[in-house]
């Protein structure tokens, strides 16, 4: 199993260097990272890894100065006003991004988002593809060597033009990066492309977006370009744009679509990932819907990644779907 990746690091550096009397915030930690919607992600990598490889957790707190459980006490001993659950004067002691020795990936991330989205294709390579794939990842929080490690299980499964479920593989490992929106591929696609080189199959529906993205470069295209297969993007909730009717649009371009699959439900967000139209995208969701507001495949790969209940015994994929 793989070492957590250089966003983990890069957080919990940035904690260490907070001297004692002072503190900084989750959302400036994120601006340091090179964007503020990591806060999340980086409060989350606090909490839970801060304590447990002895950095001063204590000494980041909400914007608001909201202190987490069980760091008040810690922060008086340091000379830190602490009034209600928050820090009184936060201004004044606060460590900006500016300050802190963090590296900002999430903004070079970026750069490479808008670099290989010029790389997306949007011409459909199957018109009437056999085998359809379905890729989702799960996670929980296990400890590894005495640490909590994030770990994720990718699955991937495909079926034929029946829907019935012809092969399908998993793969448990250590993320590179927490969640943080808008760059899941970075995150997912590590462990989705080592699944894919194990099953055959014409094109990949992934648990995310792909053109329908702020850099035009969702998940779905950065399956579909880095690993140079076709892929479309099925997400339960739109990223970018506004509605107009089905159709998705973004900075004046239609980069997908909302399908209402069942009458009167919710809408799903398809936009095609690489080498599948805008309306090969819609046309190939509905033929493998199989009756579920998310298509099948993807839904199969959503029950596969589940992580297996301790005491249930087989693991094989019949027994799991």
């Amino acid at each position: 199993m793989r070492r957590p990746g250089l966003v983990y690091s890069e957080i919990i550096a940035a904690v260490e260097s907070i001297p004692a009397g002072h503190v900084t915030t989750y959302g400036e930690i994120a601006r340091a990272l090179g964007d503020f919607r990591a806060a999340r992600a980086v409060a989350e990598v606090v909490r839970r890894v801060g304590p447990a490889v002895g950095a001063p957790w204590h000494r980041v707190v909400s914007r608001t100065g909201e202190v987490q459980q069980g760091a008040a006490d810690l922060l008086k001993e340091e000379g830190v006003h602490v009034v209600g659950g928050r820090v009184a004067g936060l201004s004044s002691i606060l460590v900006g991004a500016e300050e802190l020795p963090t590296r900002p990936i999430l903004q070079k991330m970026r750069k490479a988002q808008i670099e290989l989205a010029k790389r997306v294709s949007l011409a459909d390579v199957h018109e009437e593809p056999e085998l359809v794939a379905g890729g989702d990842v799960s996670y929980r929080w296990e400890e590894v060597e005495g640490l909590p490690v994030e770990v994720g299980r990718a699955a991937v499964v495909v079926v034929d033009r029946d829907l019935r479920v012809v092969d399908g593989s998993v793969l448990v490992d250590v993320p590179p990066m927490p969640y943080v929106p808008t760059y899941l591929g970075f995150r997912e696609f590590p462990l989705i492309a080592r699944v894919l080189q194990k099953v055959d199959f014409d094109v990949i529906m992934v648990d995310g977006h792909g053109i329908a993205h702020p850099a035009f470069f969702g998940e779905a295209s950065h399956v579909g370009v880095c690993a140079n297969v076709p892929a479309i993007g099925v997400a339960k909730r739109r990223l970018v744009g506004r509605l107009r009717g089905e159709e998705v649009l973004y900075l004046g371009r239609h980069v997908g679509w909302a399908l209402h699959l069942r009458e009167g439900g919710r809408p799903i967000y398809i936009s095609p990932g690489h080498m599948v139209s805008l309306d090969g995208a819609k046309r190939l969701v509905k033929r493998f819907r199989g009756g579920t507001r998310v298509p099948t495949p993807v839904r199969l790969a959503h029950k596969l990644s589940q992580f297996p209940k301790a005491e249930r015994g087989s693991e094989d994929l019949a027994s799991t779907l």
